[in-house]
């Protein structure tokens, strides 16, 4: 048995989801989350007040930010005043007839296919158009599901500043892919020291729960054999001084042996910056770095 009519999830082309395909593939390599995202738009996924009221998850189907009739995927993101207003800012007056026209399929294939000029660029308005759909959806997430209202101006702020910092990004003269990334290889592993010297690598860490601190660390020689090694207790403090205090219980340790030959690792940069370069006397951490 089928559902009731006004329950089909109806798709943006009937029997035709290679144009839709088409039309977000585009969206691929530069941001996989808007991929999803938008297909879930283009399906009529998401779920607006009017889906949850017909799925019995709330009593009330208007839309949050007007007041002002049901809350179906068109009006949230094209028809509502908010998102009218929100797009006025960016949009000149000569334009915006062109973002809204046509019904929720004709919308939504016009504005990933055609070219609107905006205030912010002339040439990204499909990236624009994805980033404004997101953009009205985490707005009205966080006025449902956390009573957090996004003013307006506070809203065409937040777009101004993501949509700026995007388009410069696709602009890069080298851009970092997936594929660049996966070819890198990197070689991560323990270097032995100079004969004659071991080498002290240090650790601290800090538990959530109870709020304590522990910190180790080991000494190798220069062919890798195991010299000392050490672990200890702190109590309740910050991951920055568990890092000092590693640092400072291997050296006395190297020390207390009779090894003045040491070379010592740490994966924080902050301690290691702190030994090299000191600190302001008022710090925590200056007592254990002076």
């Amino acid at each position: 048995m089928g559902l009731p009519k006004e329950h089909v999830i109806q798709p943006l082309h009937d029997g035709d989801s290679d144009d839709i395909h088409d039309n977000l593939s585009k969206f691929a390599t530069t941001n996989g989350h808007w991929m999803l995202f938008l297909w879930k738009v283009a399906w009529q996924c998401l779920l607006t007040n009017d889906a949850r009221r017909r799925r019995h998850l709330t009593l009330d189907g208007t839309c949050p930010a007007c007041q002002e009739g049901d809350e179906d995927l068109f009006r949230l993101l094209c028809d509502c005043p908010y998102a009218i207003m929100v797009c006025w800012h960016f949009i000149p007056t000569s334009d915006l007839s062109r973002f809204m026209q046509g019904d929720f399929k004709q919308w939504f294939h016009n504005n990933l296919v055609t070219s609107i000029g905006t205030l912010i660029s002339k040439h990204d308005w499909p990236i624009l158009f994805a980033l404004a759909l997101e953009h009205f959806w985490y707005c009205r997430n966080k006025l449902v599901f956390e009573n957090e209202y996004v003013s307006l101006l506070g809203s065409v702020k937040m777009f101004r500043m993501r949509s700026k910092e995007i388009c410069r990004a696709l602009r890069t003269s080298d851009p970092v892919t997936l594929s660049s990334i996966q070819n890198r290889v990197f070689s991560i592993s323990w270097k032995r020291p100079e004969e004659g010297w071991v080498k002290l690598n240090t650790d601290g860490s800090f538990f959530q729960a109870p709020e304590s601190a522990a910190c180790g660390g080991i000494m190798r020689d220069h062919i890798g054999s195991f010299v000392s090694a050490f672990s200890c207790q702190l109590g309740n403090c910050s991951i920055i001084d568990a890092e000092l205090w590693a640092i400072l219980h291997g050296l006395r340790l190297a020390y207390g042996r009779g090894l003045r030959r040491v070379v010592m690792e740490s994966d924080s940069l902050v301690a290691i910056r702190f030994l090299q370069e000191g600190c302001v006397p008022t710090h925590e951490c200056a007592p254990l770095v002076r």
